[in-house]
């Protein structure tokens, strides 16, 4: 019988805090195959995503730039050919319809704005505004006349609250009109995660409604769904924080932690200040995002609880993984100390947590260093009923020797702009510096469209002549190939990017 599958993307969670932090994942690891080496395709969302649905790296695909977008998605294709129904819900705009991430899927939910699951979401409007050629003020006329429709039929749809709608569209307003206020633009994002509304809700809620919806169906469902708790910033819920802090932070010295220390930039400019961050300030920085990895997990034990009570978990493999890494002060022998994942080719960044839980799989440790790119194929074995444990490991595994992460530039020089006080050598690498990270055996290579080569071996920067010589000229023509990513955005892009920390 073929498997129904779930693929939950942890946004920026770090493989290191699993054990400690997600006690429903580590079980699922202990009991299914865990790959403890698995190397992210790129250190930012978009073109890892793209990769995930691709079986490319960046440098291949091609989206590796702000105003890139998916034009084919490979995977869906292939489920949807195996007659697979398509869900997705994501916050991430990186992984949207924004950039065609929604292409293949039956269903597909930007689930950002909605802080009610029980009302009409405005981001289903977007496609149809994208989509249409008569011109935008004939289209928004049109839009907004459905928009009316919509929210009028809504007061006698019982699934459908009305206030719960306006709520949305009030959220989704906030977001899209605050960078009018000078000052606010990464003060809301805080503000949202910390009033309790939280798109983790949303999709764990939209999720539980799928599986009780396709419980009965003969056909196979696939399920697509990230989470963005461990991405800056780090608001956990209260509840978790009276388990992690004592005591409780309250919402000023949340913000001002998040937006003095956490975000990357700010970070940079003390250390380079040679102030730094107070050690006090930042073990409640991880605490944070310890908190953020508790809370994602318990959406994956709701997850597993509505499998079982609706009889298919037996049916369902769940893959759990994450798009990229996350650093958390802590320093880089290449980079120096770094927060998040701007500007650095840190392990902590191209390492992501990788768990597979097939029923009919063993319990598997894998060892060896896979791209995070294969997931198509491992998915695809699965859709053809592939779920032992041998055939879904070697699904994953590499062609070539090496593995690859690929750190590519988000190609907008606002960041020079906002951040002048900077060394612009160092605003280069998320404007126009391209970096490929290589590893292969116990050698990691990193190579730049603007640098010399470097080369690590245990944990330690060594001449490059020292390293295979064919490994380092791989890395070389790879970031090479690389593109820029365009050097202007518009300023709906900017606003995203700084919400997210990224200027």
């Amino acid at each position: 019988m073929t498997k129904n599958i779930i693929l939950l993307v942890w946004d920026a969670c770090r493989t290191d805090y699993i054990s400690n932090h997600a006690p429903t994942l580590t079980e699922l690891a202990d009991q299914g195959i865990f790959f403890e080496n698995a190397i992210s395709s790129a250190t930012w969302s978009l073109p890892s995503h793209a990769s995930l649905v691709t079986g490319v790296y960046p440098h291949e695909h091609g989206v590796t730039g702000v105003t890139d977008s998916l034009q084919t998605s490979p995977l869906l294709d292939t489920l949807s050919e195996r007659g697979y129904t398509c869900y997705g819900f994501s916050p991430n705009s990186f992984a949207s319809a924004s950039h065609n991430f929604d292409l293949g899927f039956d269903h597909f939910e930007f689930t950002k704005y909605l802080a009610r699951s029980d009302g009409i979401n405005p981001a289903q409007y977007y496609r149809a505004f994208t989509d249409s050629k008569d011109g935008s003020v004939r289209s928004g006329l049109r839009i907004g006349s459905r928009v009316y429709q919509d929210l009028v039929a809504s007061i006698t749809d019982p699934e459908v609250r009305l206030t719960s709608s306006l709520v949305n569209f009030c959220v989704a307003v906030s977001y899209q009109t605050h960078e009018a206020v000078p000052g606010v633009s990464r003060l809301l994002p805080p503000l949202v995660k910390q009033a309790g509304i939280r798109p983790s809700e949303i999709n764990t809620h939209k999720i539980e409604s799928v599986i009780e919806a396709e419980a009965d169906s003969e056909d196979p469902f696939f399920i697509f769904a990230n989470y963005t708790d461990t991405h800056y910033p780090y608001i956990p819920p209260t509840e978790i924080q009276s388990e992690i802090l004592s005591p409780p932070l309250d919402r000023a010295e949340l913000i001002a932690i998040n937006e003095e220390y956490a975000q990357e930039w700010e970070f940079m400019k003390k250390e380079i200040a040679g102030s730094g961050v107070p050690k006090p300030i930042l073990e409640k920085v991880r605490r944070l995002y310890a908190g953020e990895v508790r809370s994602t997990d318990r959406h994956l034990a709701r997850i597993l609880s509505v499998l079982k009570s609706n009889g298919i978990a037996d049916d369902t493999v769940i893959v759990v993984t994450a798009d990229h890494g996350e650093n958390l002060g802590e320093s880089c022998v290449i980079d120096g100390p770094r927060m998040g994942h701007l500007a650095t080719v840190s392990d902590r960044v191209t390492h992501v947590p990788l768990v597979v839980s097939a029923p009919d799989a063993d319990e598997t440790t894998v060892s060896k260093l896979v791209p995070l790119k294969n997931i198509r194929y491992l998915i695809e074995s699965l859709a053809f009923g592939e779920t032992g444990s041998t055939n879904l490991v070697e699904a994953i595994q590499p062609d070539e020797s090496y593995v690859v992460c690929q750190a590519t530039p988000n190609g907008v020089p606002e960041v020079y702009k906002r951040h002048a006080e900077l060394p612009k050598e160092l605003l280069r690498t998320e404007v126009t510096e391209s970096r490929v990270v290589l590893y292969e055996d116990d050698w990691k290579i990193v190579t730049s469209t603007h640098r010399d080569p470097l080369a690590v071996r245990d944990d330690t920067v060594v001449p490059v002549d020292e390293a295979p010589e064919k490994t380092v000229q791989v890395a070389i023509e790879q970031a090479e190939i690389l593109k820029n990513g365009g050097t202007t955005t518009d300023e709906a892009v900017q606003d995203r990017l700084q919400k997210l920390g990224y200027l």
